[in-house]
């Protein structure tokens, strides 16, 4: 898979289209467009965009292998730390759900902070 693929995919998975994954990161439509389909490779600047945005290592995103970390050397001895856990990518799950976070008013994004932080107790979780 080329790297232009790896973009693709990772848009597609995040159901977004090339004109939002372009407003996020900062480049033009076209640009996405012409990274999909191989036509140019996206310059340094984009890839760190693009990592951040996606979560994902900029070897990743090149190589479609991650050596930034080898868990199998000692498993037992990892301990993540808060900053760890924002260089790992997201699950679909967590990808879909930040998705949806992202549709919602300020004032429901405030809300559901909220509730998440456990300072909000009059919102149920569960409509019944």
């Amino acid at each position: 898979m080329e790297i232009g693929e790896r973009i693709k995919h990772l848009r597609e998975e995040s159901r977004i289209t090339q004109a939002e994954l372009a407003k996020e990161i900062g480049v033009s439509p076209g640009n996405v467009g012409d990274w999909e389909r191989g036509r140019a490779k996206p310059r340094f600047d984009a890839l760190l965009a693009l990592s951040r945005f996606f979560q994902i290592s900029v070897d990743w995103l090149m190589t479609g292998e991650d050596t930034s970390y080898h868990k199998e050397v000692y498993p037992e001895k990892i301990v993540l730390q808060r900053q760890d856990l924002e260089l790992l990518p997201l699950s679909n799950e967590e990808r879909e759900i930040l998705m949806k976070f992202r549709t919602l008013t300020e004032s429901e994004q405030l809300k559901l902070k909220k509730l998440l932080d456990g300072k909000d107790t009059s919102t149920p979780l569960l409509k019944q």
